[in-house]
């Protein structure tokens, strides 16, 4: 640190710190804050891998080492093959908007502290239903996949064509590559399958294709 005289009154200090640093003071509340997420699970009664999606709210939230221990508390207590939850940013997603969020959990826990009648009913939608739609480029854009569009009920199925035969295709989720399909010989088009949250195959010809999660 280093003393810069005010004009009025005492000095003015500034201090210069790294990311590093930063980071290794802040650790600790960092994993505190992260650890919240367990209680909040437990009392919805859901287990941490029924968690599929992760939308952050709130400036803080910004911050890359908090971000990575939230993310790290949650996988630590996922089973070994459960799929990695979506995280969406702010903005991406039009069915995400992140000051409604923030005020709609406002308003929930203003009535649970006021004692509401319950209004508030949470349940597992991302078992039954597609919490956001599987996409493929078509040049430069990302178009939903028909039939896999966010809220179709699973299992659900969408043909895809892919213009020239090839052995390849990458879904996308939120505007990034989520699921990689291959098969032996090149064919023009395939049906893409969901059968749950994160459970993606293909049928190509007689043969059915488990998709490989992208990270």
């Amino acid at each position: 640190p280093r003393r810069v005289p005010a004009a009025n009154s005492g000095a003015r200090v500034e201090i210069a710190i790294t990311r590093e640093r930063f980071e290794t003071v802040c650790r600790p509340a960092f994993d505190g804050a992260a650890a919240l997420i367990d209680p909040v699970i437990e009392a919805a009664g859901w287990h941490h891998d029924d968690v599929t999606t992760i939308l952050f709210t709130g400036q803080t939230s910004k911050i890359p080492a908090l971000r990575r221990a939230v993310l790290a508390r949650l996988s630590a207590r996922r089973s070994p093959n459960a799929p990695a939850p979506v995280v969406v940013e702010p903005g991406r997603v039009a069915a995400f908007d992140v000051k409604r969020c923030v005020a709609q959990g406002a308003a929930i826990l203003g009535d649970s502290r006021r004692g509401g009648g319950g209004w508030l009913r949470v349940t597992r939608r991302s078992q039954v239903a597609l919490s956001s739609s599987l996409q493929v480029r078509r040049g430069p854009l990302l178009v939903d996949v028909v039939g896999l569009e966010a809220g179709r009920a699973m299992p659900a199925s969408g043909l895809v064509s892919l213009g020239e035969p090839t052995t390849r295709l990458v879904l996308y989720r939120s505007g990034q590559p989520a699921f990689e399909l291959r098969w032996q010989l090149p064919v023009a088009e395939v049906t893409v399958v969901v059968e749950a949250e994160g459970a993606v195959s293909a049928v190509v010809g007689t043969e059915t294709i488990a998709a490989r999660r992208i990270a």
